[in-house]
């Protein structure tokens, strides 16, 4: 397990060069230059070069790069151009919010999707299974950013229930966290019910059954066991979603998280702050990819010795 472990670092090392190399190059071909949009558009040329030369933009793209890469190792990130905070310490509070955010909306999902997926797997054609479905369908087919000027409307608007956006109060992470986990939890239902309904038709159930064990306990210690592996990696998958994919939701309910904070550095073409944030969504997907490789050799030891 531990040399699984060291492998998959190792092989992380390459791909978060590329996607730091991707998004590098990326916002520096597109169109636009944060000097001229920090000094207005009455900005002389002089005063342009002179922030380009502060900004360290003057330089060669590779030399850009390098610099970044080798200040990243470190630990340093650079520092925004619009508040000359550093983007480190910046990120670091935003992650947090972040991080809470994608919790309570992984466990509205966790808690929701995988008991009705084993349920309707259980009941295969029957009115709760069509009902379900029919749900999970609308949940998938929703968009979040018009969930969550719905539920805005509804339940802080009209019923008062709840702040309409900010975290000021601990109610005020419920409206973001249930428009953000409305897709999760179409997968993991779809999902579930695909793993445990191909399960249910495997030899060794009915083994299980012959001995005279109860139907309860089958489906716990068997059934479920075997069916986990498929969901642990939607699971994995997900939960690295709901990190990225919070941009949209942080946008719409003004969470101080990652999202605002990478939406805000694109509108005034902040490049640190923008290299930052993609930096840390990719360390994010390799971590959450790494624990679901450990978790696969508790569930399946065949994994674990291969």
């Amino acid at each position: 397990m531990i040399a699984l472990v060291w492998r998959r670092v190792l092989s992380s090392l390459p791909l978060l060069l590329g996607v730091s190399f991707a998004a590098f190059l990326i916002l520096h071909l597109s169109p636009g230059d944060p000097a001229r949009l920090m000094l207005g558009e009455n900005a002389t040329p002089s005063a342009i070069s002179a922030l380009h030369r502060q900004l360290g933009l003057d330089q060669p793209l590779q030399v850009q790069f390098g610099l970044f890469v080798w200040n990243a190792l470190h630990g340093n990130l650079g520092y925004s151009f619009r508040t000359y905070q550093p983007v480190a310490a910046e990120l670091w509070l935003r992650a947090v919010a972040t991080a809470e955010l994608s919790a309570v909306a992984f466990g509205l999902s966790l808690l929701a999707g995988v008991p009705l997926g084993v349920l309707t797997a259980l009941r295969r054609n029957s009115w709760v299974d069509y009902v379900l479905r029919v749900v999970t369908l609308v949940s998938l087919s929703t968009p979040v950013f018009w969930l969550g000027i719905v539920l805005i409307f509804v339940f802080a608007v009209k019923l008062h229930w709840v702040p309409s956006s900010g975290a000021g109060t601990p109610t005020a992470i419920i409206l973001p966290g249930l428009a953000l986990s409305t897709y999760t939890f179409g997968i993991l239902f779809r999902m579930t019910r695909t793993a445990v309904t191909d399960v249910l038709h495997e030899d060794f159930l009915r083994t299980a059954y012959a001995k005279g064990l109860r139907r309860r306990t089958v489906i716990a210690r068997h059934a479920l066991r075997n069916a986990f592996i498929p969901i642990l990696t939607v699971l994995g998958l997900q939960f690295g979603s709901l990190m990225s994919g919070a941009v949209v939701t942080e946008t719409v309910f003004a969470w101080p998280g990652v999202g605002l904070y990478m939406v805000r550095g694109l509108f005034a073409r902040d490049y640190p702050v923008i290299r930052g944030c993609i930096l840390l969504f990719a360390v994010s997907f390799l971590l959450i990819n790494l624990l679901v490789d450990i978790l696969y050799g508790y569930l399946d030891p065949r994994l674990r010795y291969g």
